[in-house]
């Protein structure tokens, strides 16, 4: 949670979620982007390093308040390997760039 509150302080995922050009198909997508940027980082700010983690963890109620999701709903799960690995993939060198400048901000 207290990553979250500063997050949400700094606005970390939202500059983040801003600089990467999605390319989704939003009619397709049950997460939205700042919403996997903010589970990725506090998974690895937890010292859940590994995408496998992802899975075991997506249905964790803590992490699911982190990305403002409600804890106890089944409908509220987070992504899953297969989602990370399609973001993962869909990086571009210029998503990466403005990220970077992103961080500078």
């Amino acid at each position: 949670m207290l990553l979250r509150d500063i997050d949400h302080q700094i606005g970390l995922t939202h500059c983040l979620a801003h600089a990467f050009d999605n390319q989704r198909r939003l009619s397709c997508t049950d997460h939205p982007l700042r919403d996997l940027l903010a589970q990725r980082i506090y998974l690895i700010a937890c010292g859940y390093e590994d995408d496998n983690d992802a899975n075991a963890l997506r249905k964790d109620a803590i992490f699911k308040l982190g990305v403002d999701r409600k804890p106890l709903d089944s409908d509220s799960d987070l992504a899953s390997i297969p989602t990370f690995s399609c973001l993962d993939n869909a990086a571009t060198t210029r998503d990466v760039y403005r990220m970077a400048k992103a961080f500078s901000k």
